[in-house]
């Protein structure tokens, strides 16, 4: 746990009161653990972060044909969650060119012997460099041989040019 954190970056300075941070990682298990006032992340399983493209393209693997070579030998087993409690650090300090961020939802599952991946994630406003999205949400559901996505957008805008309602479902 840390306290009084005060991050630079040319004249933009962002000061964090206090960051909690837990991690036990080992061979069989990892639990992640990201308290503070900017934002909660939580990863619980037998993954490490290192290895979460390796379990997406697994997953992957089972709709889209790719090279056997890309496909890991491990069975990855994860769940995360991630609240984003003030966005200012993003918008304001670390992603140049984010005008606006909200997140509603971050919330994931993953077990590869099950073939089960899960994903709701919620974003109510987007504002970057000149695209505007707002209620974004993607939500995304597989299992065994099945797998249904969901897109759906509210007014999406870049510069003078605007979409409305726009819902994208796959299965």
């Amino acid at each position: 746990t840390a306290a009084q954190i005060k991050l630079e970056k040319e004249n933009n300075s962002f000061h964090i009161d206090t960051l909690s941070f837990e991690s036990d990682i080992n061979e069989l298990y990892t639990n992640f653990d990201l308290q503070s006032e900017i934002l909660e992340a939580k990863l619980t399983g037998n993954t490490k972060l290192s290895e979460l493209q390796d379990a997406f393209i697994d997953q992957l693997d089972l709709y889209i044909s790719l090279p056997d070579s890309l496909v890991n030998d491990k069975d990855f087993n994860f769940t995360f969650e991630l609240d984003l409690k003030n966005p200012e650090i993003f918008t304001d300090f670390l992603v140049e060119g984010l005008h606006e961020l909200t997140v509603h939802k971050c919330y994931g599952e993953y077990n590869d012997q099950k073939d089960l991946l899960m994903a709701d994630i919620s974003f109510p406003v987007i504002n970057y460099k000149s695209f505007i999205f707002k209620d974004l949400n993607v939500s995304f559901d597989s299992s065994g041989d099945s797998a249904i996505s969901n897109l759906s957008l509210a007014p999406f805008s870049y510069d003078t040019l605007k979409v409305n309602n726009t819902a994208i479902r796959s299965e």
